[in-house]
């Protein structure tokens, strides 16, 4: 009996040791924050600003006094968009391996939850050259539309980067297009190319079919970017921006986005 305990016992230790072994290497190598980018090297411009935040909210003080430990990417981020002071905080946090997280969202039926690149779960996590909060605007579009479908919320923007990284799909200039069909099939979700016009908008959407649209610069970005829509509401968009909380509050007139949608894809389960 003593030999069964021992043995028992040794199992356990055993178990408990892979497993944690397991979480140190998906924390180290597995999406950790991308340590080898450029450090701010002028940051006064950014800390004059941060100081008069700091007169409402003391905690950009901490952001201050680290301001050239961060990516200089980060610190753009943060001058650019408030919300994301929580986000840039938890860079020292420890960081869950990417199969324990998920959405934390009511998601499926044609929900579409509300998700943002730079959240604290995995905006640290890494996307082809920097992390998600910085260029995954792409994976984490794609994330809200196939939980929302499927009702899935493992399938997370960290799932969906790993994909698009694993399938050359990231690229220098951002999210490859075609990363927004053939992901969506990796899921069980059909993605179709929609013609950039009302009619087909409008079409979809009353279908239960969430968009998601590529954008150029305009009030969603200055560069390249992308955004769901994610049905409608008294004849207006609902509009799900991964980089803005604010954009995502308010209603939207298709007519005054349409000169910058690039392109569009209506989704639906296969």
């Amino acid at each position: 009996m003593k030999k069964k305990r021992k043995l028992k016992k040794s199992i356990k230790i055993a178990i408990a040791f892979v497993v944690l072994l397991i979480i140190a290497v998906y924390t180290r190598g597995s999406g950790t924050e991308n340590t080898d980018a450029i450090p701010v090297e002028n940051p006064t411009k950014y800390t004059e600003e941060f100081q008069k935040r700091a007169k409402e909210d003391n905690r950009y003080n901490e952001v201050i006094q680290n301001i050239e430990s961060y990516p200089e990417d980060v610190i753009k981020l943060l001058y650019s968009n408030g919300e994301t002071l929580d986000f840039v905080l938890s860079r020292d946090n420890f960081k869950k391996p990417s199969f324990l997280i998920n959405i934390g969202e009511e998601c499926g039926d044609g929900k579409i939850p509300r998700l943002q690149q730079w959240d604290p779960k995995w905006g640290w996590y890494e996307y082809g050259d920097n992390v998600l909060a910085i260029n995954g605007c792409g994976p984490t579009a794609l994330s809200m539309v196939v939980s929302g479908l499927t009702g899935d919320k493992d399938i997370t923007p960290i799932k969906i980067a790993k994909y698009s990284d694993k399938h050359g799909f990231h690229e220098a200039a951002g999210t490859n297009w075609n990363l927004m069909v053939e992901g969506a099939k990796k899921y069980g979700v059909k993605g179709l190319a929609i013609d950039n016009t009302k009619s087909s908008f409008e079409s979809a959407l009353k279908n239960g079919n969430p968009i998601i649209c590529s954008v150029g610069p305009g009030y969603f970005t200055r560069e390249g970017h992308f955004i769901v829509i994610a049905g409608m509401k008294d004849g207006q968009l609902v509009i799900h921006d991964p980089n803005n909380i604010a954009r995502s509050e308010k209603l939207w007139n298709y007519n005054d986005i349409k000169s910058q949608i690039k392109a569009a894809w209506a989704y639906s389960l296969e």
